[in-house]
C-alpha cells in the first residue's frame, strides 16, 4: 500500500525536486542495463515517493491523445518492495474513480482529468535493436498484474549534427541547387513547425520541440501528404530539415518511431539517425 504522508502529488516542481529527480534518474541509468526515458514536461503531473524525506521513486503522468502516459523509476537501493507496482495501482485507480478524482481535485487543483487509456513506457536492455525487445520478467508481471498489456516497441533515435553524412551533404546541395524539384522547408517559429514546399505546393513537414540551453531538439509528426510519397520527397525533405536545425546551432535531435512503423524507421536510418534505445510500451483502456 502507498503511504500518502511519504507522497507528494504535483504539477509544479521546485528546483530542488527536479535536482532530486534528476539525482535518482542518473543512478538508475547507471545501475541498471536500460535507458530510462524520462524528460520534464509542462503539462505532466508528478508522484514523488519518499522514504525518511529522501526521494526514492518518481512517476511522471504525462497526457498523450486520449489517454495518459507514465514514465518513472524507483531508486536501486529500493526495489522489489512493491513500490512502483502500488503507484501505478494508486495512479490507475485515481483515473479510474469519479468519487477519487473529485477527492484528489479537493486537495490537487492539478489532479487529471478521467480517460480511457494509459500507456507505460518500459525501457529495453540497451544496444537491443532485433525485433525482440524484452524487458525484465518481474516488470512484465507488474504490469499484467494491474491491467496492463502489451502493445508495441518504440525507438529513441538520435541524430548528431556533426555527423552528416556525404549522402546527405550530397542530397542538400541537389537540393539547393535545384529548389524546383526537392523541397523547400519554411519554420514557424511561433508554432515551432516545418513546413516543406514545391514552389508554391506544400507537400509536408513536422513539429519540433527545441530545448536551447542544452543544444538539442525533439521531431515528431513528420509527413509527406501521400501524393508525393515514394518519390524520394521524404528523404529529401528530411534532410533539409536536418541541416536548417544544424544551422540553428543545435547539437543533437531525438525522437521517438514505433516499432510497427518500419518505412519511418527506415527513412530515418536512411539520413543517418541510429536507434539509441528501446522502449516496451504496455496500454491498459479503463
Amino acid at each position: 500500500m502507498i503511504e500518502m504522508n511519504n507522497l507528494k502529488i504535483t504539477a509544479n516542481l521546485s528546483e530542488k525536486e527536479k535536482n532530486e529527480i534528476m539525482s535518482v534518474y542518473h543512478l538508475c541509468n547507471a545501475t541498471d542495463s536500460e535507458h530510462y526515458d524520462f524528460s520534464f514536461d509542462d503539462d505532466a503531473r508528478y508522484y514523488l515517493y519518499y522514504n525518511n524525506n529522501s526521494m526514492i521513486s518518481v512517476v511522471s503522468l504525462i497526457p498523450y491523445e486520449e489517454g495518459y502516459c507514465l514514465y518513472g523509476f524507483v531508486h536501486p537501493n529500493f526495489r522489489r518492495k512493491h513500490i512502483m507496482t502500488n503507484l501505478i495501482k494508486f495512479i490507475t485507480d485515481e483515473l479510474c474513480n469519479p468519487n477519487m478524482l473529485h477527492s484528489q481535485n479537493d486537495h490537487h487543483p492539478d489532479a487529471p482529468a478521467p480517460v480511457s487509456l494509459i500507456q507505460v513506457h518500459i525501457p529495453d536492455h540497451k544496444g537491443n535493436t532485433t525485433d525482440e525487445l524484452l524487458i525484465p520478467k518481474h516488470i512484465h508481471t507488474l504490469l499484467s498484474n494491474t491491467g496492463f498489456s502489451f502493445s508495441h516497441h518504440e525507438y529513441l533515435m538520435e541524430f548528431l549534427f556533426d555527423n552528416l553524412s556525404e549522402i546527405d551533404d550530397c542530397i542538400h546541395s541537389t537540393y539547393l541547387s535545384n529548389s524546383s524539384v526537392f523541397p523547400e522547408p519554411e519554420f514557424d517559429e511561433e508554432e515551432n513547425e516545418y513546413s516543406l514546399w514545391l514552389g508554391e505546393t506544400y507537400i509536408g513537414g513536422c513539429f519540433i520541440m527545441p530545448f536551447y540551453e542544452d543544444n538539442y531538439v525533439t521531431f515528431y509528426d513528420f509527413e509527406i501528404i501521400s501524393e508525393f510519397r515514394s518519390k524520394g520527397f521524404g528523404r529529401a525533405g528530411l534532410s533539409a530539415i536536418l541541416h536548417d536545425l544544424k544551422n540553428k546551432r543545435f547539437e543533437k535531435l531525438i525522437l521517438h518511431v514505433s516499432g510497427e512503423n518500419k518505412i519511418a524507421h527506415n527513412l530515418y536510418m536512411s539520413c543517418g539517425l541510429t536507434v539509441h534505445s528501446s522502449l516496451s510500451v504496455y496500454k491498459k483502456f479503463i
